[in-house]
């Protein structure tokens, strides 16, 4: 029998320390240095960035402790047997996505798709070596995206399904995750300043994106009954995904280049397949949970 009341409360602790904990430094340093741009990728801030990661992840520690829950399901087992394909899949999915999005955008920019022209740009020894270097990396930087999904994945969906079903899960936790997200997204991370809208709909996009994407990290969760192939997945998505866009639309870097494509356009195009490919596990999700 769950105990509504005190999940709703565990659930309320934890977005309070995840939010505080990435939020006020976040917010002070867009304010001293203008935008996230110039912060971010300082070696000067390096550990600032990986506790604003982390700040999930000590969520999840903080609110255990206060509320004495206990660390039962904690999803820190790596579960290997028997769920090999999985960790293939947190490899790849993102990569595929990242792949069609190029696809997507040579129809857009550079018309029509054509195997020649990405050969021309990049060989194919090229293309397959930079996909084999960045998949046998991927775990090894998962170190930096585990802080995230300890915290989303390991606590905070498990326990919205409980409350509101996997697709409440899907929504309501994508939508706290995105807005996670929101002093990085003002500061430009992602979608640029330069857009119809700013800040509030690029806010708004970044909760699709979460969305979208939570549903593929939720499913590998619940399938391994652990946190470490949707940390892969992550970490696949934030350092490589957008490369393979690259590498699928040659033409993409000179358009970026030369400021003829803004960020949001970008990621407008790029987020095609996450959405699709979330859609798509969702249903599995709900087909599999009717069966079960």
């Amino acid at each position: 029998m769950i105990n509504k009341k005190l999940e709703i409360k565990r659930i309320i602790l934890f977005v309070a320390f995840a939010y505080l904990i990435a939020w006020i430094p976040e917010i002070i340093l867009n304010l001293i240095h203008g935008d996230y741009i110039s912060w971010a990728g300082s070696t000067k801030f390096g550990f600032v960035s990986i506790l604003l990661m982390f700040s999930p992840a000590i969520a999840n520690i903080l609110t255990r402790i206060i509320t004495k829950e206990g660390w039962k399901d904690s999803y820190l087992h790596l579960y290997l047997q028997g769920n090999f394909k999985y960790y293939i899949f947190s490899e790849l999915f993102t990569v595929f996505c990242g792949m069609i999005a190029g696809i997507i955008m040579t129809y857009v920019f550079d018309n029509g798709f054509s195997l020649k022209n990405i050969l021309e740009s990049n060989s194919l020894v090229s293309i397959l070596g930079t996909t084999g270097i960045m998949l046998a990396i991927a775990p090894a930087l998962s170190f930096y995206t585990f802080g995230e999904e300890f915290g989303w994945r390991a606590y905070l969906y498990p326990k919205l399904e409980k409350l509101t079903g996997t697709t409440g899960a899907v929504i309501i936790g994508g939508i706290i995750w995105g807005i996670w997200h929101a002093p990085l997204t003002i500061g430009g991370h992602n979608f640029g300043t330069d857009y119809w809208g700013y800040p509030w709909l690029g806010i708004f996009m970044m909760c699709i994106y979460c969305i979208a994407i939570g549903c593929a990290l939720l499913w590998i969760t619940k399938k391994t009954k652990s946190i470490y192939p949707a940390a892969i997945a992550h970490s696949v998505n934030n350092n490589f995904a957008g490369s393979m866009a690259v590498i699928f639309c040659p033409k993409l870097l000179e358009l970026q280049e030369s400021e003829k494509l803004n960020q949001m356009h970008y990621m407008l195009l790029f987020m095609i397949p996450f959405v699709i490919l979330g859609m798509i596990i969702l249903v599995i999700m709900l087909k599999e949970q009717k069966k079960a």
